[in-house]
């Protein structure tokens, strides 16, 4: 698996790079793909996230963030302990199984957590940019 050393700002280029184009029918299909999975992986009974309140928004032209999630932290669960039950369930469901490149940067924000993936799978017929903002309970936006 590739990796990418320095931290990447700007995933539409590495996507270009690879033939990947902003509202192309097969990329929309795995934006597509990608929300109903986060959706059916990370509101289970353990979930630290507020199903009612959390917000997935699909967009198809912004090969930067072509998935964002804004994920609602429930009350009295750390933001540190939500980035890591949605660590666990990015490594158990939601990855490629052996993806060719995969990025992840995790960024604190005034109020919560920034955390962009680059994933590319093997055959890289493939890719998605994913952002999660992770937003404590007493923040309101």
């Amino acid at each position: 698996m590739k990796t990418i050393e320095q931290p990447s700002e700007n995933y539409a280029s590495i996507l270009a790079s690879l033939g990947f184009a902003a509202g192309d029918d097969e990329l929309s299909n795995t934006v597509t793909a990608f929300i109903y999975e986060i959706g059916g992986t990370l509101f289970d009974e353990d979930s630290p996230f507020l199903i009612d309140k959390s917000e997935f928004y699909p967009q198809y032209d912004n090969l930067n963030s072509l998935v964002l999630s804004r994920l609602y932290v429930k009350e009295n669960i750390s933001t540190d302990s939500a980035v890591c039950y949605l660590m666990t369930i990015w490594y158990r469901w939601l990855r490629y199984a052996v993806p060719t490149l995969e990025n992840i940067e995790m960024t604190p924000l005034d109020a919560g957590v920034r955390v962009r993936i680059l994933t590319v799978s093997t055959s890289a017929e493939c890719a998605c940019s994913l952002e999660f903002i992770l937003i404590p309970h007493e923040v309101t936006i």
